[in-house]
């Protein structure tokens, strides 16, 4: 028997944006609790809560780009904050002296880094960026060169420095690498955890291909898996997502698929009532029963669950392809008509050393701007 829909214990808005600058990127950083959002004109907000009253803050660390930011990343050891600005460059802000000061302007020490590779405007209709950590992949379906940035791995190159102003000087940067990957314009590069590359490939009109790359050895295709469609569906790139072996996606915007990466067979379906909007796959801590500690030596093990904002204004969470909960959304926070991209980012907040007791915290976007909701324990 499905879970009965329960209400939000808590539901805000952080932040509205306007229909011109519309949201392109959500990140949200476990550990330090810290929310950056991305628009498409290019301005970069960091939202963060204070402990004591609950309420969160928000500082603008960069105004404008002359493209949209589309995606970031924050290392925990530098306490650095890296995002790719379009198909043109990389920002890096230092986070050491800026978090903890309720200001609206950021005053954080930045950098930009260019990618090594002539930039045109009209190449960003078929570029795309994914991100794992601080490895950047710059990949062209219209080119058979792409480029690999790896902030691991620093060399002696020119790079335009913003603060101070100089771009003749000389610095260490990130290595740039250009690799082949000859994709057509019906292949779209999807998501990207360092060791598999996803690629969606609308093949005909009635099958989509999800093709996986080996990213570690030779980059070359490991696997295909067909997803047989009429030609009026779709698989939407923001409903697509890997997590270890799992690989999820959602068909038809009503059916959640799993499947294995390493066999290509599929682990489970489950048909949801009401469209998806936006989805996450987040991985929590669960206490284990006796047996499994016995087994395993650990009292928790992590466990992935789907969390989901869906068209009827509810989010649902998914455990193993069941429904294990339902809250309902106040319509003002779910206006979902101009067909931007949406997307969902989660956090469990847990109340006792063995996990036992916690809240879900679900940040989304939606037309009007970020909203944030707080779930019982589920």
């Amino acid at each position: 028997m499905a879970p009965k829909t329960k209400s939000i214990s808590r539901a805000i808005t952080l932040q509205t944006f306007p229909l011109n600058s519309p949201v392109s990127c959500l990140y949200f950083h476990q550990s330090s609790g810290l929310f950056i959002v991305g628009t498409a004109s290019g301005a970069v907000h960091m939202l963060y809560e204070n402990k004591n009253t609950g309420k969160f803050y928000t500082t603008k660390l960069c105004s404008r780009n002359n493209e949209g930011i589309r995606t970031c990343y924050i290392d925990d050891i530098e306490r650095k904050l890296y995002a790719t600005v379009g198909d043109r460059s990389v920002i890096v802000w230092d986070l050491q002296n800026l978090v903890g000061s309720e200001t609206d302007e950021g005053t954080a020490a930045f950098e930009t880094f260019e990618y090594l590779r002539q930039h045109s405007y009209g190449s960003c209709s078929y570029s795309y960026v994914l991100q794992w950590k601080k490895l950047i992949l710059l990949i062209y379906t219209r080119s058979m060169t792409s480029m690999q940035l790896d902030f691991d791995k620093m060399d002696n190159q020119l790079q335009k420095k913003v603060l101070p102003s100089d771009p003749d000087e000389f610095k260490y940067g990130p290595t740039q690498e250009s690799f082949k990957l000859p994709l057509t314009q019906t292949q779209t590069p999807i998501c990207f955890d360092g060791t598999h590359l996803i690629v969606r490939n609308h093949e005909s009109k009635a099958t989509w291909n999800l093709e996986v790359y080996d990213w570690k050895d030779e980059r070359k295709l490991l696997k295909t898996i067909k997803v047989r469609m009429s030609g009026l569906t779709a698989l939407v790139p923001t409903n697509i997502m890997i997590n270890g072996d799992d690989l999820f996606a959602v068909i038809n915007d009503k059916t959640l698929t799993c499947w294995s990466v390493s066999s290509g067979e599929i682990k489970y379906k489950v048909k949801a009532s009401s469209a998806f909007v936006s989805m996450e796959v987040c991985v929590r801590a669960t206490k284990t029963t006796s047996a499994q500690t016995t087994q395993n030596g650990a009292s928790t093990i992590d466990e992935a669950v789907v969390v989901s904002v869906h068209r009827d204004s509810v989010i649902r969470i998914h455990k193993k392809g069941v429904l294990a909960a339902a809250h309902k959304l106040p319509n003002s926070m779910c206006q979902f008509n101009l067909g931007i991209g949406y997307m969902l980012r989660s956090k469990i907040v847990y109340k006792t050393e063995d996990n036992a007791s916690f809240v879900h915290r679900v940040f989304f976007n939606d037309d009007t701007g970020i909203h944030m909701a707080e779930l019982e324990q589920i």
